[in-house]
């Protein structure tokens, strides 16, 4: 069946189907993946058959193909474009899988097969199917027993020719910080304070830092990295921006929701002490070039959470 993602202004659906083993069981399986596909932009001059997998296995050698690319492309095994490893070739091994054992059925327990869209952008095909698969699991007593995701596999490093399997799975929070200034004007800097300043020190701070790399076994999480960062400004103006954020891919295994909130609730009053200094020191150097005193925002860092401005905001009502 095909469900609509509600509520989405694209209309897109997310699709489904189950195959029941001859020998009755509520334990069900899921395989899974996503349809959508990231953009083309790097394809370059071949953007236009970047969805046509045999014209584009042709040309692909038109770009500037790394090592292992080109060792792939000349062994003739491999097809290139968008999509391919991620994850259309997944999504076709599930397809296959539910028609091969949809055949004669030989098996205990039952396959629900479930791919959907927005994976690439906001979760919203996954988010939609939740309650979907929930009111199914209610309506056929289903016992979700596991779920494979049908991703391709990255090799850990060069040259690497064999294939793993992951099991479990991995936390992905993504933190976002919004930064609040002081408006002044572009004659007047010194009398501000820009959150553009803050959230490039958060930046820089916290891109890459291996000291939000967590850990569990032999397996460790590569560090965060900043997704998206702008100020809140709409229009050109010679007045500085009231608001700045910044949000960051960061990802867990054993390190807690609270242990983690802490750490970068931490890392932001860092930064906003270093901007401040930053800006003491700067100020200072004005004054002794220009020999002019001057009236100055006079600044304590504040950093909360969204939990806490929250019940702060809730206790004055």
């Amino acid at each position: 069946g095909m469900e609509a993602v509600e509520g989405d202004n694209l209309e897109r659906k997310f699709v489904w189907a189950v195959v029941n083993g001859k020998e009755k069981s509520n334990d069900t399986l899921i395989l899974t993946g996503h349809f959508d596909v990231v953009g083309v932009e790097e394809f370059g001059h071949l953007k236009p058959i970047a969805f046509d997998m045999e014209e584009c296995t042709k040309r692909i050698s038109e770009l500037n193909l790394d090592e292992d690319a080109l060792k792939d492309l000349k062994s003739g095994k491999w097809i290139f474009g968008r999509g391919t490893a991620d994850m259309k070739c997944g999504i076709a091994i599930d397809i296959e899988l539910i028609r091969k054992f949809s055949e004669d059925q030989n098996f205990k327990g039952n396959l629900l097969f479930l791919a959907v869209p927005g994976e690439e952008s906001n979760s919203e095909g996954m988010v939609a199917a939740a309650p979907f698969l929930l009111k199914l699991q209610d309506k056929m007593k289903y016992n979700y027993c596991g779920a494979i995701i049908s991703e391709c596999s990255i090799p850990q490093s060069a040259g690497e020719e064999f294939k793993r399997l992951y099991m479990g799975s991995v936390g992905k929070i993504m933190p976002l910080f919004l930064c609040v200034g002081k408006e002044t004007h572009v004659g007047e800097p010194l009398k501000g304070l820009n959150p553009n300043a803050l959230v490039s020190e958060i930046n820089r701070i916290l891109e890459n830092n291996p000291d939000f790399s967590d850990q569990f076994n032999n397996v460790i999480t590569p560090p965060p990295m900043c997704l998206k960062q702008m100020d809140l400004k709409e229009l050109y103006s010679v007045q500085s921006p009231l608001y700045a954020a910044a949000y960051y891919n960061l990802l867990t295994l054993s390190m807690s929701e609270e242990k983690l909130m802490s750490n970068l609730k931490d890392l932001a009053f860092k930064a906003f002490n270093n901007v401040l200094e930053d800006i003491k020191i700067k100020r200072e150097k004005f004054i002794k070039k220009s020999g002019k005193r001057f009236e100055y925002i006079k600044v304590q860092p504040c950093v909360m959470t969204y939990e806490e401005l929250l019940l702060q905001v809730k206790s004055k009502k």
